[in-house]
């Protein structure tokens, strides 16, 4: 009899070694397989979503380079409202020729020393410029319209005084501007 006990002593201790073993097994080889597959899975859909949103913004590129020749068209129109130079004796001849064309005396009273603005990074120099403009009020709005609007070079009017010249109806408007200069790229 005291063989049979020891016999089931040995069966019971071998089950509970396999039980063991096999809650070894599980913990220390089949559990950690599994966290790293959950974590593989879970970084494959992190970047397919990621793929899905760069494929979007590759698509959306796409038709943005398909206007490339606008933009540099663009670029260029606003390249020559802020130029690299203050070339303003070419500026002065076309304010001068907008006040011809547009039928009003155009005089200078004053160039300002240039001022360097910061803005995002970019620098770029301030010249004031003040002048007075005489004639008819339809003829001085026309003026204003062209210095504004039609001309290339990119103005900042700051203040404007209007005042009655005569009994004619002619007025003289006092200007308070601002041209911009760009240095070159890398200048």
């Amino acid at each position: 009899m005291r063989t049979r006990s020891v016999n089931r002593l040995w069966a019971l201790g071998g089950v509970l070694c396999a039980v063991a073993l096999l809650a070894m097994g599980w913990f220390f080889l089949i559990s950690p397989q599994y966290a790293r597959t959950a974590g593989l899975q879970d970084e494959t859909a992190t970047a397919q979503t990621r793929a899905a949103v760069l494929q979007r913004r590759l698509s959306e590129l796409r038709k943005q380079n398909d206007d490339l020749p606008q933009y540099r068209a663009r670029l260029e129109t606003d390249r020559a409202a802020l130029p690299t130079e203050s070339d303003l004796p070419d500026f002065l001849r076309g304010v001068q020729s907008a006040g011809d064309g547009t039928g009003v005396s155009v005089k200078l009273l004053s160039v300002g020393a240039a001022t360097q603005l910061t803005a995002a990074n970019t620098k770029v120099y301030s010249l004031p410029v003040t002048l007075t403009v005489t004639g008819a009020v339809a003829n001085v709005e026309r003026f204003l319209t062209q210095l504004q609007q039609e001309q290339r070079r990119a103005v900042l009017i700051g203040n404007a005084n209007l005042a009655a010249k005569d009994q004619g109806g002619a007025v003289e408007l006092g200007l308070s501007l601002q041209i911009f200069v760009a240095p070159p790229a890398g200048g």
